[in-house]
């Protein structure tokens, strides 16, 4: 049997795209639910930094939160 690879995993970038997610949501005065019940994405995980975001899913969100992609990125504060 083939050995597994590494997970690869960039903790500063999972936290920045969950605080930016949070920081979208909250300027647009939104709770979790709310958002949960509009888009079908639970959030709370990705919010938190306990899971990466799909780039799916993220468009979803961007798109809820009436940005793009490409904001969302350029405004992001990654080392």
């Amino acid at each position: 049997m083939k050995p597994r690879s590494p997970k690869r995993v960039n903790n500063s970038l999972t936290s920045a795209v969950a605080w930016k997610l949070k920081q979208l949501r909250v300027a647009k005065g939104f709770s979790q639910e709310y958002v949960k019940e509009n888009t079908g994405v639970n959030i709370q995980r990705s919010e938190s930094s306990t899971t990466t975001v799909s780039l799916i899913t993220l468009d979803i969100l961007c798109k809820f939160y009436g940005t793009s992609l490409k904001e969302f990125f350029n405004e992001l504060d990654i080392e």
